[in-house]
């Protein structure tokens, strides 16, 4: 039997284990290109651009992240990353490089930096969330 594949393959530098909403795809950085966004069980946030095994850059998360997003939460026209883990922390991060070119005239890039959020709470066990008048739950 053969197989034809049309699809290029990438093969991450990725240790430890995750849950299965711990991954997606989205423009974490503003630049119309999707990256792909992983959180781990011990709480690592990696982001991975283009076709580059490493990540781009990786953020530090309070407990075993269980879930990760991208868009546009605050409704400002710019995506940020979300990172809900099991003991109940919400991170969001801003990942948007700085609009100031460097000594070589180009933007200044994320690579290489540990990343913190902007904003970060403790959500109690079994809150309700309500918007308006209509119950998320």
């Amino acid at each position: 039997m053969r197989s034809v594949s049309y699809v290029q393959r990438v093969a991450l530098e990725f240790s430890g284990s995750l849950f299965p909403h711990a991954i997606c795809l989205g423009d974490v950085d503003n630049d119309t290109l999707n990256e792909l966004v992983v959180g781990d069980t011990s709480g690592k946030l990696s982001v991975y651009k283009n076709d580059d095994s490493r990540p781009w850059l990786t953020c530090s998360c309070q407990g075993m992240l269980t879930c990760v997003g991208v868009g546009d939460v605050c409704n400002r026209g710019k995506n940020l990353v979300v990172a809900v883990s099991a003991e109940g922390w919400f991170h969001l991060f801003d990942l948007t490089p700085a609009r100031t070119l460097d000594a070589s005239g180009h933007h200044d890039t994320l690579m290489g930096e540990e990343q913190r959020p902007i904003f970060k709470q403790h959500i109690p066990a079994n809150t309700k969330m309500e918007t308006g008048a209509t119950s998320w739950w």
